[in-house]
Protein backbone atom coordinates (compact mmCIF):
# COMPACT_ATOMS: atom_id res chain seq x y z
CA UNK A 1 0.00 0.00 0.00
CA UNK A 2 3.32 1.97 -0.24
CA UNK A 3 4.14 3.55 -3.66
CA UNK A 4 7.25 4.04 -4.92
CA UNK A 5 6.74 7.99 -5.10
CA UNK A 6 6.27 7.71 -1.15
CA UNK A 7 10.06 7.08 -0.74
CA UNK A 8 11.15 10.11 -2.64
CA UNK A 9 8.79 11.95 0.37
CA UNK A 10 9.95 9.96 2.74
CA UNK A 11 13.61 11.17 1.99
CA UNK A 12 12.39 14.51 2.07
CA UNK A 13 10.17 14.52 5.42
CA UNK A 14 13.42 12.67 6.91
CA UNK A 15 15.72 15.68 5.29
CA UNK A 16 13.72 18.46 6.47
CA UNK A 17 12.66 16.92 9.78
CA UNK A 18 16.47 16.29 11.15
CA UNK A 19 17.20 19.76 9.67
CA UNK A 20 14.33 21.56 12.08
CA UNK A 21 13.34 19.48 14.88
CA UNK A 22 16.17 16.84 15.40
CA UNK A 23 18.33 20.13 15.57
CA UNK A 24 16.32 21.58 18.30
CA UNK A 25 15.65 18.17 19.99
CA UNK A 26 18.71 16.39 19.43
CA UNK A 27 21.40 18.94 18.73
CA UNK A 28 22.74 19.47 22.50
CA UNK A 29 22.77 15.86 22.72
CA UNK A 30 24.78 15.11 19.18
CA UNK A 31 27.07 18.36 20.08
CA UNK A 32 27.70 16.80 23.56
CA UNK A 33 28.65 13.45 22.27
CA UNK A 34 30.81 14.75 19.82
CA UNK A 35 32.62 16.62 22.62
CA UNK A 36 33.39 13.82 25.06
CA UNK A 37 34.54 11.43 21.77
CA UNK A 38 37.19 14.03 20.99
CA UNK A 39 38.43 14.41 24.44
CA UNK A 40 38.09 10.73 25.02
CA UNK A 41 39.39 9.47 22.12
CA UNK A 42 40.42 12.30 19.62
CA UNK A 43 38.24 11.33 17.27
CA UNK A 44 34.92 11.78 16.51
CA UNK A 45 34.28 10.10 12.74
CA UNK A 46 33.71 6.55 13.72
CA UNK A 47 31.66 7.29 17.09
CA UNK A 48 29.58 9.04 14.96
CA UNK A 49 28.85 6.69 12.49
CA UNK A 50 28.44 4.24 15.02
CA UNK A 51 25.88 6.70 16.55
CA UNK A 52 24.05 7.36 13.62
CA UNK A 53 23.86 3.29 12.81
CA UNK A 54 22.24 2.86 15.80
CA UNK A 55 19.70 5.56 15.91
CA UNK A 56 18.65 4.62 12.15
CA UNK A 57 18.52 0.78 13.50
CA UNK A 58 16.09 1.77 15.73
CA UNK A 59 14.02 3.18 13.31
CA UNK A 60 13.97 -0.18 11.06
CA UNK A 61 13.07 -1.86 14.06
CA UNK A 62 9.65 0.51 14.46
CA UNK A 63 9.14 -0.46 10.82
CA UNK A 64 9.74 -4.12 11.33
CA UNK A 65 7.53 -4.35 14.43
CA UNK A 66 4.54 -2.02 13.59
CA UNK A 67 5.06 -3.58 9.62
CA UNK A 68 4.37 -7.61 11.37
CA UNK A 69 1.74 -6.12 13.24
CA UNK A 70 -0.46 -4.63 10.35
CA UNK A 71 0.66 -7.42 8.18
CA UNK A 72 -1.16 -10.45 11.01
CA UNK A 73 -4.16 -8.07 11.05
CA UNK A 74 -4.58 -7.44 7.87
CA UNK A 75 -4.82 -11.92 7.23
CA UNK A 76 -6.92 -12.50 10.20
CA UNK A 77 -9.21 -9.66 8.55
CA UNK A 78 -12.02 -10.72 5.98
CA UNK A 79 -12.05 -8.93 2.23
CA UNK A 80 -10.22 -5.80 0.70
CA UNK A 81 -12.94 -3.84 3.77
CA UNK A 82 -9.56 -4.35 5.70
CA UNK A 83 -6.94 -2.74 3.29
CA UNK A 84 -9.43 0.14 2.35
CA UNK A 85 -10.03 1.01 6.40
CA UNK A 86 -6.50 0.78 7.49
CA UNK A 87 -5.33 3.36 4.67
CA UNK A 88 -7.85 5.73 5.58
CA UNK A 89 -7.04 5.43 9.08
CA UNK A 90 -3.73 5.62 8.90
CA UNK A 91 -3.79 8.23 6.71
CA UNK A 92 -6.34 10.22 8.82
CA UNK A 93 -4.33 9.69 11.62
CA UNK A 94 -0.93 11.20 9.59
CA UNK A 95 -3.15 14.17 8.75
CA UNK A 96 -3.66 14.87 12.83
CA UNK A 97 -0.32 14.33 13.60
CA UNK A 98 0.81 16.96 10.93
CA UNK A 99 -1.32 18.78 11.65
CA UNK A 100 -0.86 19.19 15.57
CA UNK A 101 2.81 19.32 14.60
CA UNK A 102 2.16 22.70 12.61
CA UNK A 103 0.74 23.63 16.16
CA UNK A 104 -3.15 24.17 14.80
CA UNK A 105 -4.19 22.09 17.99
CA UNK A 106 -2.63 20.52 20.59
CA UNK A 107 -4.69 17.41 21.65
CA UNK A 108 -1.64 15.06 20.70
CA UNK A 109 1.06 16.02 23.08
CA UNK A 110 0.57 12.85 25.28
CA UNK A 111 2.30 11.27 22.22
CA UNK A 112 5.26 12.21 23.36
CA UNK A 113 4.81 11.59 27.06
CA UNK A 114 7.13 12.76 30.00
CA UNK A 115 7.33 9.27 31.34
CA UNK A 116 8.87 7.50 27.73
CA UNK A 117 11.22 10.66 27.91
CA UNK A 118 12.62 10.31 31.32
CA UNK A 119 13.26 6.39 30.67
CA UNK A 120 14.93 6.60 27.64
CA UNK A 121 16.69 9.64 29.11
CA UNK A 122 18.01 8.17 31.75
CA UNK A 123 19.18 4.88 29.30
CA UNK A 124 20.82 7.98 27.49
CA UNK A 125 23.00 9.30 30.56
CA UNK A 126 24.59 6.12 31.16
CA UNK A 127 25.62 5.35 27.64
CA UNK A 128 26.81 8.83 27.64
CA UNK A 129 29.64 8.40 29.73
CA UNK A 130 30.25 4.49 29.14
CA UNK A 131 33.48 3.99 27.58
CA UNK A 132 32.43 0.52 26.33
CA UNK A 133 33.13 0.64 22.02
CA UNK A 134 29.45 -0.27 21.43
CA UNK A 135 28.01 2.85 23.80
CA UNK A 136 27.93 5.60 20.73
CA UNK A 137 25.88 2.46 19.12
CA UNK A 138 23.15 1.87 21.82
CA UNK A 139 23.04 5.94 22.24
CA UNK A 140 22.09 5.92 18.75
CA UNK A 141 19.32 3.28 19.35
CA UNK A 142 18.38 4.86 22.69
CA UNK A 143 18.37 8.49 21.14
CA UNK A 144 16.20 6.74 18.29
CA UNK A 145 13.72 5.73 21.17
CA UNK A 146 13.18 9.57 22.12
CA UNK A 147 9.46 10.11 22.05
CA UNK A 148 8.83 11.81 18.58
CA UNK A 149 5.76 12.95 16.73
CA UNK A 150 7.39 12.53 12.89
CA UNK A 151 8.65 9.29 13.88
CA UNK A 152 5.31 7.88 15.04
CA UNK A 153 3.92 9.20 11.76
CA UNK A 154 6.26 6.88 9.88
CA UNK A 155 5.92 4.31 12.04
CA UNK A 156 1.60 4.57 11.46
CA UNK A 157 2.69 4.80 7.51
CA UNK A 158 5.15 1.88 8.01
CA UNK A 159 2.04 -0.32 9.35
CA UNK A 160 0.28 -0.14 6.14
CA UNK A 161 3.01 -1.42 4.22
CA UNK A 162 2.21 -5.02 2.70
CA UNK A 163 5.61 -6.84 4.75
CA UNK A 164 7.71 -6.26 7.26
CA UNK A 165 11.02 -5.58 5.36
CA UNK A 166 8.72 -3.11 3.27
CA UNK A 167 7.69 -1.61 6.48
CA UNK A 168 11.63 -1.87 7.83
CA UNK A 169 12.42 0.18 4.70
CA UNK A 170 10.37 2.92 5.22
CA UNK A 171 11.93 3.64 8.21
CA UNK A 172 15.26 3.35 6.70
CA UNK A 173 14.14 5.83 4.21
CA UNK A 174 13.13 8.09 6.47
CA UNK A 175 16.10 8.04 8.84
CA UNK A 176 18.90 7.89 5.72
CA UNK A 177 16.97 11.56 4.83
CA UNK A 178 17.64 12.87 8.51
CA UNK A 179 21.43 11.67 8.41
CA UNK A 180 23.02 15.14 6.37
CA UNK A 181 21.40 17.28 9.38
CA UNK A 182 22.26 14.65 12.41
CA UNK A 183 26.17 14.03 11.14
CA UNK A 184 26.47 17.78 10.61
CA UNK A 185 24.77 18.94 13.84
CA UNK A 186 27.77 19.80 16.04
CA UNK A 187 28.89 21.65 13.97
CA UNK A 188 26.30 24.00 11.30
CA UNK A 189 22.83 22.84 11.51
CA UNK A 190 22.91 23.10 15.25
CA UNK A 191 23.48 26.86 15.14
CA UNK A 192 20.45 27.42 13.15
CA UNK A 193 17.57 30.05 14.41
CA UNK A 194 14.72 28.75 16.28
CA UNK A 195 12.43 30.89 13.37
CA UNK A 196 14.42 29.18 10.76
CA UNK A 197 14.04 25.53 12.47
CA UNK A 198 10.23 26.35 13.03
CA UNK A 199 9.43 26.93 9.38
CA UNK A 200 11.36 23.98 8.40
CA UNK A 201 9.75 21.72 10.30
CA UNK A 202 6.60 22.97 9.61
CA UNK A 203 7.85 21.98 5.93
CA UNK A 204 8.57 18.72 7.30
CA UNK A 205 4.74 18.76 8.62
CA UNK A 206 2.91 19.80 5.28
CA UNK A 207 4.79 16.41 3.92
CA UNK A 208 3.69 14.31 6.75
CA UNK A 209 -0.17 15.65 5.38
CA UNK A 210 0.61 14.84 2.39
CA UNK A 211 1.34 11.45 2.61
CA UNK A 212 -1.55 10.90 5.05
CA UNK A 213 -3.83 12.28 2.02
CA UNK A 214 -2.13 10.01 -0.22
CA UNK A 215 -3.23 7.32 1.92
CA UNK A 216 -6.51 8.55 2.65
CA UNK A 217 -6.63 8.41 -1.08
CA UNK A 218 -4.94 4.95 -1.83
CA UNK A 219 -7.81 3.53 0.60
CA UNK A 220 -11.00 5.01 -1.14
CA UNK A 221 -9.85 3.78 -4.42
CA UNK A 222 -9.12 0.48 -3.29
CA UNK A 223 -12.70 0.63 -2.25
CA UNK A 224 -13.52 1.40 -5.40
CA UNK A 225 -15.01 4.79 -4.20
CA UNK A 226 -13.00 7.01 -6.65
CA UNK A 227 -10.08 5.83 -9.45
CA UNK A 228 -6.66 5.19 -9.00
CA UNK A 229 -4.41 7.91 -10.63
CA UNK A 230 -0.99 7.62 -11.89
CA UNK A 231 1.96 9.61 -13.50
CA UNK A 232 3.47 7.24 -16.42
CA UNK A 233 4.24 4.26 -14.41
CA UNK A 234 4.08 5.72 -10.79
CA UNK A 235 0.84 5.56 -9.05
CA UNK A 236 0.14 8.41 -6.69
CA UNK A 237 -2.75 7.20 -4.85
Amino acid sequence: MVGSTTFLILLATGFFTGLSHCAGMCGSLVSAFSIQQKQMKGSVTSPLLLYQCGRISTYVLIGLITATIGSSLQLTALGQGWQVGLSVFVGLMMLTIGLNLMGVFGGLRWLESASLAKWVGERIRRLMISAHPAAPFGLGMANGMLPCGPVYAMALLAATSESPLRGGLIMFFFGLGTLPAMLSMGFVFAKLSVVLRSRLFRVAAVLIILVGVQQVLRGLALGGLISHFHVGILMIW
